[in-house]
């Protein structure tokens, strides 16, 4: 269920000791991953002080300025922060990115995700719960650097620039918050902890509320070029062609879908709609024919694909 995400900064609650027990900062310590650098703060973060319940604006107008918009706290605010409530929702946020023309990338519930992206250079919008789970004081913060050697995240959270903290006690206050983070990347970006159905959701989401067709293709081409094997993405990029009329395009996305898997039959059924579309009949019908080898002529779609390539040739063959 979706919770309203107020931001008291009450460090009080972040000092309380509490137990330690499963956090994963831990393990990230002892053993940290290889490519992860030990110590990275990422520079020109812009910095916004918050006003009182205002970390949700504030915390969003940092990382969509930092991916080169010009927006402010003021402005995101009638789309993200609910007066009544005194506070901001995840699902506003996220959209509120989109809205903006950037990619909004819910990060895996891993601290190891979240310094990685930090480490890559995306700064990385988190939620945290200073007090505790029974009495919840919600705040968004922004995380920029990390100090493996010091054990230290550094955040840009509620009045404070550059805000040190113990790693444990960050992890508990996001833990708190069942670890909720996102980075924004623009549209042909690809967020390096990223996996693709994670990403092909986002990409969906962002589909769905952007105009810009542009933007739509290149964040479909950067997701295809680092898992081209993934049907998904190849699949949606070609039907979003195909809705373009773009049906060349379209018919080499699903092309280079069938030299990844010769075995996957519903890129062949689409192939063989935009190919009939394109006029080009017998490859068409070629590959309907493969379609159902594959897949079966039980599947209706690939039935009625067949018969559509079939009644068609037969009727430019004549009586």
């Amino acid at each position: 269920m979706l919770k309203l995400r107020q931001c008291i900064f009450v460090l009080f609650f972040l000092h309380l000791g509490g137990c330690a027990t499963g956090l994963q900062t831990h393990d990230l310590l002892s053993q940290p991953p290889d490519d992860l650098a030990r110590s990275h703060t990422i520079q020109a973060v812009p910095f916004f002080p918050q006003e009182l319940y205002q970390c949700g604006p504030a915390a969003l107008a940092t990382l969509l300025n930092y991916q080169g918009l010009n927006t402010s706290p003021e402005a995101l605010q009638p789309l993200v922060y609910i007066p009544g409530q005194q506070g901001s929702y995840q699902l506003e946020l996220l959209a509120a990115t989109r809205s903006f023309g950037k990619l909004a990338y819910p990060l895996d519930e891993t601290l190891g995700d979240l310094l990685a992206e930090v480490n890559a250079g995306n700064p990385v919008l988190v939620l945290q719960n200073l007090a505790l789970s029974v009495f919840p004081q919600w705040h968004f913060a922004v995380v920029k650097g990390f100090d493996l050697n010091r054990e230290t995240v550094i955040l840009n959270s509620g009045t404070i620039e550059d805000y040190e903290l113990a790693l444990t006690t960050f992890e508990r206050t996001w833990r708190r918050a069942d670890y909720w983070a996102f980075t924004a990347l623009t549209p042909g970006q690809v967020p390096v902890t990223a996996n693709p159905s994670r990403y092909f959701l986002s990409l969906t989401d962002f589909q769905q509320s952007s105009n810009d067709q542009e933007a739509i293709k290149e964040a479909y081409r950067a997701g295809i070029r680092r898992w081209p094997e993934y049907a998904n993405l190849s699949m949606a990029y070609g039907n979003f062609l195909y809705a373009q009329d773009e049906l060349q395009a379209a018919a080499e996305v699903l092309q280079a879908l069938i030299q990844q898997d010769n075995s996957y039959a519903p890129a062949y059924n689409n192939l063989a709609h935009v190919l009939f579309e394109m006029e080009d009949y017998q490859a068409a019908f070629s590959y309907a024919e493969t379609a159902i080898q594959i897949g079966g002529d039980e599947n209706p779609a690939y039935s009625s694909t067949y018969r559509m390539i079939e009644e068609k040739l037969q009727e430019l063959s004549g009586p």
